[in-house]
Parts: structure tokens; sequence; C-alpha cells
């Protein structure tokens, strides 16, 4: 059986994707946008998952609405959680980056 892949910032697609096959999400990365952020998850599945996203694109997919709500709440959770570790890596990098500065400006590199 082979992995397939799609990425996807469609937070229903991918409530939809967990909910009625039961793929996984691989990845989710934070990406910078405007004055804000956006997150762009990676989900995995088998042979199914093209046929899946095709179902939600042609408004062709049923769900329990009650498996979709948490599937979505589940969602917002990992949303939040890339946000913050990406807001804390941010703030580390540019301490780093200020500390090295003042480090280079005291001629600490020679």
């Amino acid at each position: 059986m082979n992995t397939h892949f799609i990425t996807t910032t469609d937070l229903f697609e991918i409530a939809y994707l967990l909910t009625v096959y039961n793929f996984s999400v691989e990845n989710v990365q934070v990406i910078p946008q405007n004055k804000g952020e956006i997150c762009q998850f990676t989900i995995t599945g088998d042979e199914r998952l093209t046929k899946a996203q095709l179902e939600y694109f042609n408004n062709e997919g049923m769900v329990k609405v009650l498996d979709f709500r948490r599937s979505l709440h589940k969602v917002n959770t990992l949303i939040g959680m890339a946000k913050k570790n990406y807001k804390q890596e941010l703030k580390a990098s540019k301490q780093s980056d200020h500390l090295q500065s003042k480090w280079s400006d005291k001629g600490g590199n020679q």
C-alpha cells in the first residue's frame, strides 16, 4: 500500500478527511501572511485520499455532524498549538539574532 498525501489550508476539508476516512495529520506548517498567519496541513492516507478530496470538492461527502464537530475541534486545537510553537520559535530566533548582533557590535567575532 502506497502512502498518499495532500496539503491544504481548508479547515473544513481537513475535518471531513479526518471524520469520514480517519486519515492522519502528518504536519502543520504556519505560514506568515499579511499581518497574520495561516496553517497548511499535510494529510496522509491510502489510495482513497484523492477520491475523498474529490468527494469533498464535488459536494458529495456525507458526515455525522457530531463526529465532524469533534474533528473540527481537533483541527482548531492543532492550529492553536502550531501557532503557539511558531511564535515561540520566532521570539527565540529574534532574541538569538539580537544577542549575536550585540556580540558582533562589541567586537566579539575577532
